[in-house]
């Protein structure tokens, strides 16, 4: 323990009251040393698989820490006039900010060995998430949802389009028309109405006509004929008169509304060929856009896979290390025992400087 501690063995022979104080020096570094074997041989295993090459990182790693360890105590010198351990605190932040890095590193083997249980499930849920984010990266990045919604407006534009062009134009100038139209039916049904009510009080004059006596058959028998100079015959006359009148303007209100019909027909069918026309316009554009998604989607799906492949083999020590900080950072139970092993680790470290530092001066 005296060589291990860097004691001057043949002066400390000569100072039997300082043989435990040394000895303990030399005993905290060999336990420090020892943790740091089994720390670095853990790793060597971890990374290689192979005893052979633990034992070799076990052994490097051991004596490293211990040379490292060794030099800050045999480096601390005490005055043996003035041993308040107040004049070494410089010294001690200095060798402890040291301890503390060297520490850290010695105790992460153990705590991925320790904390296994929970870095496994941890793994699985890193690597989720890690393919999650990824997808909605692709997605972003080649506009899927974008597309998507793209797709969807032009194939409801397509739709209503098509729509449109099965119903009837809903154009200020053919709604006009359309008013025309009707207004034009309804007169020309009105006069049809008054043509018809004339023709019946046209016949009942007819038959109200008295007859008269024109002349006669060969045998003997009367020839008759309606009484055109009678009251009956000039009503009759009268009442043919507005028929024929009335039948004239429903000829000219007929060729108007006929016209006016024409004009509509015209207005239904360039309706019909426009909005068919946009709906055949937008469904090559939603080929188009339909084309595009499939290729996004496909170019999404080949690098989300490479990506799935990539991430299912990460786990090595980083994936590992990673996982268990996000599992403490998740878990306040398990945050405190990681950080009570890395105190340990802290503390081993450190101790040898403190002991000598707190060691009074012998003799």
């Amino acid at each position: 323990m005296w060589l291990i501690a860097g004691s001057e063995i043949s002066i400390l022979k000569k100072c039997p009251a300082d043989f435990n104080g040394h000895a303990t020096i030399g005993f905290t570094l060999l336990m420090t040393c020892l943790f740091a074997a089994v720390a670095g041989g853990y790793a060597g295993y971890f990374f290689s698989s192979s005893i052979t090459a633990s034992v070799v990182v076990a052994l490097i790693w051991g004596l490293l820490v211990y040379s490292i360890d060794r030099s800050m105590v045999v480096s601390l010198k005490k005055d043996p006039e003035n041993s308040k351990w107040t004049n070494y605190v410089p010294q001690l932040i200095v060798r402890a900010a040291l301890g503390f890095l060297i520490a850290f590193f010695i105790s992460i083997p153990i705590e991925l060995l320790i904390f296994s249980e929970s870095i496994d499930v941890q793994v699985g849920v890193d690597k989720a998430n890690e393919k999650i984010d990824y997808n909605a990266t692709l997605r972003k990045a080649n506009r899927i949802t974008g597309l998507k919604e793209d797709l969807a407006g032009k194939k409801e534009e397509q739709a209503n389009a098509k729509e449109q062009a099965d119903g009837l134009p809903d154009t200020p100038l053919y709604l006009k028309r359309k008013e025309e139209q009707k207004q034009c039916n309804n007169e020309l049904s009105k006069l049809d109405g008054e043509i018809a009510k004339l023709k019946r009080q046209r016949d009942e004059a007819s038959s109200r006509v008295p007859l008269i006596v024109v002349g006669q058959k060969s045998d003997d028998t009367n020839i008759y004929a309606k009484n055109k100079r009678s009251f009956q015959w000039g009503k009759y006359t009268q009442l043919l008169g507005e028929v024929n009148r009335k039948s004239v303007q429903r000829s000219k209100k007929g060729a108007e509304c006929a016209a006016i019909g024409s004009i509509v027909n015209e207005l239904e069918k360039q309706w019909t060929a426009e909005k068919t026309q946009l709906a055949d316009s937008l469904g090559r554009v939603v080929g188009k856009v339909n084309l595009g998604l499939n290729k996004a989607t496909n170019e999404v799906a080949t690098k989300d896979s490479l990506q799935t492949e990539l991430v299912e083999n990460q786990n090595g020590f980083v994936r590992r290390f990673v996982a268990l900080g996000n599992a403490a950072d998740k878990d306040w139970d398990l945050n405190t025992l990681l950080w009570l092993v890395r105190a340990i680790f802290i503390l081993i470290e450190i101790l040898p400087t403190v002991v000598k530092i707190y060691t009074p001066v012998g003799q």
